[in-house]
C-alpha cells in the first residue's frame, strides 16, 4: 500500500500561518498604537493653535476626499493658509476625535476611521458657541520615521442637518402655497411659540393654526423662504435664520407684500426636525462699496470672513464691482436689524479683514429698510 506524508508539509504550512497571523496582529497592533499617538498630537497641537506643530504632520500634498467621493489635490500650503485665519478669528474650535477602526493599506499606510465632537469658543471670553461634531477618514503614510496626512475626509454632521432643515423649510413654503394649513402645522411641536414682527405671541399648534386658516381666508399669497444660516445648539436643537417674502392679493382686492427675517429654533421629534418656536423680525438691506488693491486678494479675504459674517447674523450677501471702475467692490447684504450689521461693521475681524484685503480708503455705507 501506497503512504502519503503529508503531515510534515501541513505542519510546516500551519506554523507559516501562525506566524504570520502573529506578524499581522503585530502589525496591526503597532498601527494602533501609532494612529492613536498621530492623532493625539494633531489635537492638542490644534486645540492650542501651534501652527508650527502642525504644518510637521501634513504631506507636501494631500488627497481631499469629498463626501460624494470626488477627490482633490490640495497643496500643504493650503491648509496653511486655513489655519492661519482659523487661528486669527475671534472664534476658535475645539475638537476631539475618536477613533473607531484602523487598517493598514497594502503599500504600508494607516487609514484612520472615526469621528470628532467638540465645539466653538469666543477668543476673548473662552464661552463656548456651538458644537460641532461629524465623521473622519484619514490615511497617513511613514516619510522619513514621521507620519504625515496624505488623504482627508472629514463630513460634519451639520451637513445632513442642512439637508434635513432646509427639507423642512421646504415643506413650510409649499404647505403654506397651498393653504394646507394642517401640513404647515404638523411642521410644528404642539408647545410651539410663534412671535409675530409687531411682537404677538401665538402659543400653541391649534393656535398658530388658527391664525394660519385666519390668513388663506383674507388673502392669496405666495411665499417665498430663503434659508441662511443653520447652528446646532447644546441642547441637541438648532437655530434656523434667514428670509422670508409673501406677495399677492387679498380678497378686498388690495396688494400683499410682506417681507422680513426669521429666526427659528428646530427640535427633533420621532426623527424629524420640526419648529418649536419661531421668531418673525424686519428685514435691514446693507449697501457697501470701496477701493481696493486687488479684487482676487479682498475676495479671497472675504470669503475667508463667511463663517465670522454668518457668526454675526449675516442672512444674505452679494458681491461685485463697479462696471466701470473694476477696482471699486461692492457688498449687498440682508440682516435682521442695523444694530446687527453696526455690531459687525465695528469689529475687530472685519476692521482687520479690510487691511488684510488691501481695501484703500475708508467705505461708503447705506442702511436700507426693506419696505
Amino acid at each position: 500500500m501506497k503512504t502519503f506524508k503529508f503531515f510534515p508539509t501541513l505542519a510546516i504550512c500551519f506554523a507559516f500561518l501562525l506566524n504570520t497571523c502573529g506578524l499581522n496582529a503585530q502589525a496591526q497592533k503597532n498601527s494602533d498604537k501609532d494612529a492613536v499617538g498621530f492623532l493625539k498630537t494633531f489635537q492638542d497641537a490644534y486645540n492650542r493653535g501651534d501652527l508650527p506643530a502642525l504644518m510637521t504632520m501634513y504631506a507636501p500634498e494631500i488627497t481631499s476626499v469629498r463626501s460624494d467621493g470626488k477627490t482633490e489635490k490640495v497643496a500643504k500650503s493650503e491648509f496653511e493658509k486655513d489655519y492661519i485665519r482659523d487661528f486669527g478669528e475671534s472664534a476658535g474650535t475645539n475638537q476631539v476625535f475618536n477613533i473607531s477602526d484602523t487598517r493598514i493599506l497594502p503599500d504600508g499606510k494607516v487609514k484612520i476611521m472615526g469621528s470628532f465632537d467638540g465645539y466653538d469658543f469666543d477668543r476673548k471670553t473662552m464661552a463656548k458657541l456651538n458644537p460641532t461634531m461629524g465623521d473622519f477618514e484619514y490615511i497617513i503614510a511613514n516619510e522619513g520615521g514621521s507620519w504625515k496626512f496624505t488623504e482627508m475626509k472629514i463630513v460634519p454632521a451639520i451637513n445632513q442637518i442642512w439637508r434635513d432643515i432646509r427639507a423642512t423649510v421646504m415643506a413650510y413654503q409649499a404647505a403654506y402655497n397651498k393653504e394646507d394649513a394642517a401640513a404647515m402645522i404638523a411642521l410644528y411641536t404642539q408647545n410651539c411659540e410663534r412671535i409675530n414682527p409687531d411682537g404677538k405671541t401665538i402659543k400653541g399648534a391649534y393656535n398658530i393654526e388658527a391664525s394660519f386658516k385666519e390668513i388663506f381666508q383674507n388673502e392669496d399669497g405666495a411665499l417665498i423662504v430663503k434659508l441662511a444660516n443653520v447652528v446646532p445648539n447644546f441642547d441637541g436643537s438648532v437655530s434656523v435664520s434667514g428670509t422670508f417674502m409673501v406677495n399677492g392679493l387679498a380678497k378686498s382686492g388690495d396688494r400683499v407684500a410682506r417681507n422680513g427675517s426669521y429666526n427659528n429654533k428646530a427640535v427633533k421629534e420621532n426623527g424629524k426636525w420640526k419648529f418649536s418656536e419661531v421668531k418673525l423680525g424686519g428685514l435691514v438691506k446693507t449697501v457697501m462699496y470701496h477701493k481696493v488693491a486687488d479684487y482676487a486678494k479682498w475676495k479671497e479675504t472675504f470669503d475667508g470672513l463667511l463663517r465670522t459674517r454668518r457668526d454675526a447674523g449675516e442672512l444674505s450677501f452679494e458681491v461685485g464691482t463697479m462696471h466701470d471702475d473694476p477696482s471699486t467692490v461692492y457688498v449687498i447684504n440682508e440682516w435682521d436689524s442695523a444694530d446687527t450689521f453696526q455690531k459687525f461693521v465695528a469689529s475687530s475681524d472685519l476692521q482687520n479683514a479690510m487691511k488684510v484685503g488691501g481695501v484703500m480708503d475708508a467705505p461708503q455705507m447705506m442702511v436700507l429698510n426693506k419696505k
